[in-house]
């Protein structure tokens, strides 16, 4: 199973950083995984113009998560 993962930094301060988690996953393959982190990249890229926020998404994963039990 695999969680999607967006890392973050505002622009003009790029000390200040946020993690962004997939609340969908996981996934059961990384292609799957994949498809959604583009999607939350457009998503909050489209986000953050609206409210004039400048970031720079300088990471994507796709992680692996191991026994993973569904509820």
């Amino acid at each position: 199973m695999f969680y999607a993962i967006l890392f973050a930094c505002w622009a003009n301060n790029p000390q200040l950083c946020v993690k962004i988690l997939d609340n969908r996953g996981p996934y059961e393959d990384v292609k799957q995984c994949e498809a959604r982190v583009v999607e939350m990249v457009r998503d909050v890229t489209f986000m953050w113009a609206k409210t004039g926020q400048l970031f720079i998404i300088n990471h994507t994963s796709c992680q692996k998560i191991d026994n993973f039990l569904a509820t």
